[in-house]
């Protein structure tokens, strides 16, 4: 029976049956993942589906040079790629289906609304009130959190390991992941219900 590492490497090397053994075998983590965080203006399918990005990713960006396992590796790159959708879903909230296009738009039709990624310009009005949001989020963030799961929080959606944030707050790597699930529970709890 052949190592997940093994099946990166074949999945890597353009092995389809890998890459659907993959995302099958790790479908579970990802939706466990998934159940755990909210993405504004999302469905659950599509924190899911975020999730499945990060796993892809894990799969093409695992090296077994520099770690043992895929698995844990895998974990990190599925739940980095939700967090970063959380946060992107805080910030732009609706602009990606606010501008896109319907694929069965004629194309005449579609030159006369702005490209994907092209944001109008924001008024002051709907700036102010974006603002005032990102001030109360952050206002109940830090009553929410300890100064220890803030830290840990906002080092980890900066993209930093557990091992640099231990070594960075002084601290066992098990401090960092206890403190990211406690502030995970505490903000979906505090935040989104």
């Amino acid at each position: 029976m052949l190592s997940d590492e093994q099946i990166v490497l074949m999945a890597r090397s353009g092995n389809r049956g890998a890459t659907e053994f993959l995302l099958d075998q790790y479908r579970s983590l990802v939706m466990s993942k998934a159940r755990s965080f909210y993405v504004r203006g999302a469905e659950a399918e599509d924190v899911v589906q975020e999730g499945m990005i990060g796993l892809c990713k894990a799969i093409r960006d695992y090296r077994e040079d520099r770690l043992s396992k895929f698995g844990p590796f895998a974990e990190l790159c599925v739940t980095r790629q939700i967090i970063s959708a959380v946060k992107s879903g805080a910030r732009f909230k609706h602009e990606l289906l606010s501008s896109s296009l319907p694929f069965d738009m004629p194309l005449e039709d579609a030159s006369m609304r702005p490209a994907v990624g092209v944001s109008a310009p924001i008024s002051p009005d709907a700036e102010a009130i974006e603002h005032d949001e990102r001030t109360r989020y952050r206002s109940k963030i830090s009553t929410l959190l300890s100064g220890f799961e803030q830290s840990v929080l906002q080092g980890f959606t900066e993209g930093k390991s557990y091992r640099e944030l231990s070594q960075e707050l002084d601290c066992e790597p098990k401090s960092v992941d206890n403190a990211l699930q406690r502030a995970r529970k505490k903000l979906s709890r505090g935040l989104f219900h």
